[in-house]
């Protein structure tokens, strides 16, 4: 039996190690796949879109962009058949059907999530003090009463004034719910009707799509 180092020598002279990544071969999508993967793409581009532009009422879907940023897409081809997965990060469900609230001023009944506390959860505050740092509203503000207490602004620092205003949002926000903020069906909409008929007139015939979007990461 040869040993490791005769082994090793015979993989030396063989020049196998010189092929090694000197494969210049490309991958080659078929003139379907390429039209697939185009809109695909513009897909993602559409949610992504969705996600940063503010609404008509001013307000922005998410703060921090991280949920746009984790839009991806994967596919797979059976016969004359294309299934495209879009993946997002785990609240992208919450915000897409938003969350009904715990008080008596909630304003979505028809998601079929709901809060079941009003006081926010540590994680929660720490993403509103985030988005309070991003967006210098405390500025001119000062810290909400109520929540801690009688306090000035001169007493108060702005990391206690940043917690105290996150807090209030943040039971605010879960006393009425959030707002569903369907992007993943309204970019679906607005896609997959010019991907299927740039499809069809490639192929000259019918060709079935299918974009699932319950799939998280």
């Amino acid at each position: 039996m040869a040993t490791e180092a005769q082994l090793q020598k015979q993989l030396l002279e063989s020049g196998f190690l010189n092929t090694l990544g000197a494969n210049d071969d490309k991958l080659v999508l078929n003139e379907v796949e390429k039209i697939f993967v185009k809109w695909m793409g513009r897909l993602v581009e559409v949610m992504q879109e969705r996600l940063n532009t503010a609404r008509a009422d001013g307000t922005e879907i998410t703060a921090s962009g991280r949920l746009s940023e984790s839009i991806r897409f994967e596919y797979e081809v059976s016969g004359t058949g294309y299934e495209g997965t879009i993946f997002m990060a785990h609240y992208a469900d919450y915000v897409d059907k938003g969350v009904q609230g715990v008080g008596p001023n909630n304003q979505n009944s028809t998601s079929p999530y709901s809060f079941k506390f009003a006081f926010p959860t540590k994680k929660h505050q720490e993403a509103l003090i985030m988005w309070v740092r991003q967006k210098n509203v405390l500025t001119d503000v000062t810290a909400p009463k109520g929540l801690l207490g009688k306090h000035t602004r001169a007493f108060l620092r702005n990391d206690a004034r940043r917690k105290s205003l996150a807090i209030s949002i943040g039971v605010a926000s879960k006393r009425k719910g959030l707002k569903a903020r369907p992007f993943k069906a309204e970019a679906i909409d607005e896609v997959l009707a010019a991907m299927t008929k740039e499809i069809a007139q490639a192929t000259a015939r019918d060709v079935k799509i299918n974009v699932e979007t319950s799939v998280l990461k």
